[in-house]
């Protein structure tokens, strides 16, 4: 898995635990055991990081739907 996909998987958790508020940019990079500028390379900033988890669901979802 690569390091951007790795932050999704991360930020999806960690947002579904606690929501947006609830989770900084700092937390998620603890938990993936990247650095802050990892995640604003990939992602700019917080906000264009939940879009993206959004993206990354639903594209995971209609995966799935079309799987079945």
């Amino acid at each position: 898995m690569n390091t951007r996909d790795h932050i999704l998987d991360i930020a999806t958790v960690l947002f579904g635990k606690h929501g947006f508020s609830g989770v900084s940019v700092r937390d998620i990079a603890k938990e993936a055991d990247v650095n802050v500028a990892a995640i604003n390379y990939h992602f700019k900033n917080k906000k264009m990081l939940l879009e993206e988890v959004f993206k990354y669901s639903y594209e995971w979802l209609e995966a799935e739907v079309t799987r079945m």
